[in-house]
């Protein structure tokens, strides 16, 4: 934990896992890969091996710790852990297990006790989303074998529609949620618009459209001032601007962009942060890519998601943590 006015340590806390990523993931290091969140005091963080623990967020004291070794063996996907942890009120949920076999498990943020269990799907890599739909609070998640929407407080699955891994295809990005509508894409597979629709007491899933012309992969698309911005895989790295509503693809960038991004929204603009370090900062209208500003943030790949502050930004590449202001000109 750090002074954010000085960048002091307040406190560290470490633990040695049984991990080494493969080689083709080299690049992104060895992890944790998932985002710790904050909650009432409390901090969560998920480890490349699939273990939850939670801390006091003021002294770095360990309050409880979860794992299902026992379970399941492995115990995370292929490429460890990335998936973020959820809270929800009184109730932490996150997704335990290997590609093959998991569960999604809801425990007390105060005492790690289970609340309920969901399921026997594998993990993947994106992280659960908490929306309302139909005026019912869902957990939103996309495992590895479907995109599922689950009753917040009981775990009870209420719809599924069936988008699996297969091969290298990795269900990675972290779904989106649009007036009623999840927009999810995965690599090789486009992108698409489902309508969970519930109707005395029974929940259907349609599909509204589906555009193959761009791809997720790794990167998590945002939304922003009504449209859907995404890094595509296709053609070495394209960012793209799609209009939500009917799956039209308003612009693409050139290509080799890279082969991740974080997308952050702010007023009018957008702001992407690119694994070569650079943050560029597009406007949100006009009908072709531009960039209006850039900046080289960091001094090595930036995998880590960035923190938007009230007055600037926080970015970590592999080996240190950056805070940059803005200042007006």
């Amino acid at each position: 934990m750090l002074d954010l006015g000085s960048g002091n340590v307040l406190w560290r806390k470490s633990d040695r896992v049984p991990y080494r990523i493969s080689y083709f993931g080299e690049r992104h290091g060895d992890g944790p890969l998932s985002n710790p969140i904050y909650a009432n005091g409390r901090l969560f963080t998920f480890s490349v091996t699939g273990i939850l623990s939670a801390w006091a967020a003021d002294s770095g004291e360990l309050l409880w710790r979860r794992d299902y070794s026992e379970r399941f063996a492995p115990t995370h996907p292929k490429w460890g852990h990335s998936t973020s942890p959820l809270v929800d009120g009184e109730q932490v949920v996150v997704h335990f297990g290997s590609d093959d076999d998991g569960v999604l498990v809801a425990l007390d943020v105060a005492t790690g006790e289970e609340v309920w269990t969901e399921g026997e799907d594998g993990a993947c890599h994106a992280s659960p989303i908490l929306v309302e739909i139909d005026g019912v609070r869902q957990i939103v998640e996309w495992n590895d074998e479907s995109v599922v929407g689950l009753e917040s407080q009981t775990g009870r699955r209420l719809w599924s529609y069936f988008l699996p891994h297969r091969g290298s295809n990795q269900n990675s990005p972290t779904p989106v949620y649009y007036r009623g509508r999840i927009i999810v894409g995965g690599e090789n597979r486009g992108i698409r618009s489902l309508e969970p629709i519930g109707e005395n007491g029974k929940w259907r899933v349609e599909e509204n459209w589906h555009q193959r012309k761009v791809s997720l992969n790794m990167a998590s698309a945002i939304l922003s001032e009504g449209s859907l911005y995404g890094l595509s895989h296709f053609r070495q790295g394209q960012f793209f601007r799609m209009d939500p509503e009917t799956g039209e693809v308003i612009w693409t960038s050139p290509s080799r962009m890279g082969e991740y991004a974080t997308f952050l929204a702010i007023p009018d603009h957008v702001m992407i942060l690119r694994d070569d370090a650079t943050i560029e900062v597009l406007r949100s209208e006009g009908e072709e890519y531009r960039t209006v500003a850039s900046y080289e943030v960091a001094e090595s790949p930036t995998w880590t998601a960035p923190i938007l502050l009230m007055d600037g930004i926080l970015v970590k590449d592999r080996r240190k943590l950056f805070r940059w202001k803005f200042i007006n000109e």
